[in-house]
């Protein structure tokens, strides 16, 4: 009986095993998923800062002359905005891929990124804030973060949450003071 007890037990932990290797299989093909990925978005932000430069450098070989028409510089001009959008959509898309795979350091660079190129990026702040709160504990700097989300975005579906937690860091901060 307690050989056939041990028979039972070694076929659970071998199936558990082999559940196992596989899950570690499937993380394994995930992560190289998300570092193909990575790669891929930093070959498009290199491409992007590039032509981003290049679009600089073209007109600032136009600043001595005058443009004759008027309708090319729009252009030249919203093209430049596109491209800044892009770029600063491509460094919030590495920040998620890099919070996905706990890189949180490097996200949280990603995602200044993103906010130096577009100042509006609600999502960006908001996923700053929380890299703060949670990973980096650094509370001051999360309540900063949330607050320009707030700004950015008064009606967010979250507002309560982040209101919430403004509230506790700031009454925790009045307690610190306090003792």
């Amino acid at each position: 009986a307690d050989k056939e007890a041990l028979n039972k037990k070694i076929e659970i932990l071998e199936k558990e095993k082999n559940e196992i290797d596989e899950k570690i299989s499937n993380y394994e093909i995930d992560n190289k998923e998300l570092l193909d990925q990575i790669e891929s978005l930093q070959k498009l932000n290199t491409a992007l800062t590039q032509e981003n430069q290049e679009m600089l450098n073209r007109s600032s070989l136009q600043e001595g002359v005058k443009i004759q028409v008027p309708k090319s510089l729009m252009g030249a001009v919203k093209e430049k905005e596109q491209l800044i959008r892009e770029n600063a959509d491509m460094h919030y898309n590495l920040g998620v891929l890099m919070t996905k795979n706990q890189d949180y350091r490097n996200a949280a660079i990603e995602f200044e990124r993103a906010t130096q190129l577009r100042s509006d990026d609600a999502a960006s702040y908001f996923n700053l804030g929380k890299i703060y709160a949670d990973f980096f504990k650094d509370k001051e700097k999360a309540v900063g973060y949330f607050q320009k989300y707030l700004r950015i975005n008064p009606q967010a579906e979250d507002r309560g949450w982040v209101e919430s937690f403004i509230a506790l860091t700031k009454g925790w901060r009045a307690e610190e003071k306090l003792k």
